[in-house]
């Protein structure tokens, strides 16, 4: 029986099988008093936790209510538009526009993980052979029994990596949700299936952004707040492809990242729409209302596709090691689609180097060719 009590002098604690175990609460926070006090505790759960090889017990306090609202955290009145892909989001209100990637501080040590799980499979492979056929394939039905310490310690390390990228994948979804409620409670996006990304084309990158969690998390505190996340259809709608100034839908493959306009404006595809998500309602979008609202919402697109541009050219711009692979064509032709992008500079700066590289290259191997000639002779 796991209960919590405060028979010890006036403190909170925690009982469990004969241990008595105080409640460490911060009595500066705000948030933590007004949750303990002003709310019943339902449950105490026991939970265990490995962190760096060892087991660490927590004891978790389920109260009953909703969640308080930190001071520092406003709710707005705004009615958002969320348009999600895999990696990214983009997210409009009638005063700002967002487009971002999700979890920009997430590196993921893939060559680090792909070194633990190469050994950790020497391992097993060298301590199981009974489960592995000659030509090394997988037995069918049999099972590894023996895991070496070396195993044991390259799996911890590795779970310990993870455990680190969850928490500052969740810290920084609360942080966007936060960020994303303070413009506006009542959020609209459309109807998508994060398991189908996951099974397709965008495994890796929904095991790095986790877009599912952020709308599990944001529709969670907008809950918590009196607002709600609407999904609506995907295929009825097709934001993606219509125009609001004609009414006409034309399809779109996905490499086509911008939305043009008859009279040759252009504006980032994701956050036209979620621009026009904004005025669906019942699975239908009201045109007349996003014409109105075109006139104020495109300086604040163009303002959202201008940041992300930026960001671009300074994080998430071109790899030189492309370039220096034989990659310098596509990125001038990149250069040529979007000139705030443009890396001619460098790429030709690089293709310098190399040549020089190449040239010393050559000239020490014909000297070397040369002295074996020589030595031949001799």
């Amino acid at each position: 029986m796991c209960a919590l009590s405060n028979e010890q002098n006036g403190q909170l604690v925690v009982k469990w099988k004969g241990l008595v175990l105080p409640v460490l609460l911060d009595i500066t926070d705000d948030w933590q008093v007004q949750a303990v006090t002003e709310h019943r505790t339902k449950y105490v759960r026991v939970l265990r936790r490995e962190v760096n090889g060892t087991d660490r017990w927590y004891t978790q306090l389920v109260q009953e209510g909703r969640s308080p609202r930190r001071k520092n955290q406003p709710v707005g009145s705004d009615v958002i538009g969320l348009d999600l892909g895999p990696s990214a989001i983009a997210a409009v209100s009638s005063a700002d526009a967002i487009l971002e990637t999700f979890c920009p501080e997430v590196v993921v040590p893939t060559a680090a993980i792909r070194r633990d799980q190469r050994k950790m499979d020497r391992s097993r492979r060298a301590t199981n052979p009974e489960a592995f056929n000659a030509d090394g394939t997988y037995k069918k039905g049999a099972k590894i029994q023996v895991r070496s310490k070396s195993y044991q310690k390259t799996r911890a390390k590795k779970a310990d990596r993870e455990r680190k990228l969850a928490a500052e994948r969740k810290r920084s979804h609360g942080e966007l949700s936060n960020r994303v409620i303070a413009q506006g409670a009542t959020i609209k996006t459309e109807d998508v299936s994060y398991k189908s990304w996951q099974r397709g084309w965008f495994g890796k990158s929904v095991g790095k952004r986790a877009p599912g969690m952020f709308v599990e998390m944001l529709t969670r505190k907008a809950e918590a707040v009196g607002g709600s996340v609407t999904a609506f259809s995907t295929r009825k709608t097709k934001l993606s492809q219509i125009d609001h100034t004609t009414g006409i839908c034309t399809k779109k493959p996905l490499s086509q990242r911008e939305h043009v306009f008859p009279d040759g404006n252009a504006v980032q595809r994701d956050l036209y729409s979620a621009f026009l998500a904004r005025f669906v309602n019942d699975d239908t979008l009201d045109i007349s209302q996003a014409e109105l609202a075109w006139a104020s919402a495109e300086p604040l697109l163009r303002r959202a596709m201008s940041r992300d541009s930026e960001q671009s050219v300074r994080g998430r711009g071109f790899c030189l090691p492309h370039v220096a692979r034989g990659n310098a064509d596509s990125v001038r032709t990149a250069c040529t689609r979007n000139p705030k992008r443009c890396l001619c500079e460098v790429v030709d700066a690089v293709a310098a180097v190399q040549a020089a590289v190449g040239a010393t290259k050559n000239t020490k191997q014909k000297a070397k060719r040369q002295e074996h000639r020589e030595m031949l002779l001799i």
